[in-house]
Parts: C-alpha cells; sequence; structure tokens
C-alpha cells in the first residue's frame, strides 16, 4: 500500500486523468516523422496486436494503435495513417 485511497478512488481518478490528457490531443498529436527523421515502426503481442511508432528524436513523438493482425498490408496502412511521407521508416520485417 502506497496510499491510502482506495483501489475504487484510484480508478476514478486515473480515468478522469486519462480522459482529461485524450481530450487535449489533436489529430497532428498523433502523426509522427517528417523528412529524414527516424521512426521506427514496432509491434507485441497482448491479447491483440499492439502496434507503435516513435520518433528517433529528443521529442520521443509516439502512436499506439490495436490491430487483428500484423500482415503487411496492416503495417502499410499503420505506417500511411500514422507517419509523414518523406520519414525513414525502420521496422523489424
Amino acid at each position: 500500500m502506497m496510499t491510502t485511497f482506495s483501489s475504487v478512488t484510484i480508478i476514478k481518478f486515473t480515468n478522469i486523468f486519462r480522459d482529461l490528457a485524450i481530450s487535449k490531443l489533436t489529430s497532428e498529436d498523433y502523426i509522427i516523422g517528417r523528412k529524414n527523421i527516424i521512426c521506427e515502426i514496432d509491434e507485441s503481442k497482448f491479447k491483440k496486436y499492439l502496434g507503435c511508432g516513435i520518433e528517433r528524436t529528443k521529442e520521443k513523438k509516439c502512436f499506439f494503435v490495436i490491430t487483428d493482425d500484423r500482415e503487411a498490408p496492416t503495417l502499410r496502412r499503420i505506417i500511411k495513417q500514422y507517419v509523414r511521407p518523406r520519414s525513414i521508416v525502420h521496422t523489424d520485417y
């Protein structure tokens, strides 16, 4: 126990904080990369596939997306949607 608050209170606070953070994002906040910026695209397997991308810059802008598969057409769609043209894309494929 690190706090005297109940787990219900902590969950409510976490949900409020998450909703506040999401409401402040704009569509541009999800887009990474620009000319000659390296963007790493990776995936992890949890219950579904979690795709993520991160810029190799000091800002470390990133995105996360849940997919049903990790096939090449899906990866291309994600890159086209979340990575700016003329970025340098690195994947493990």
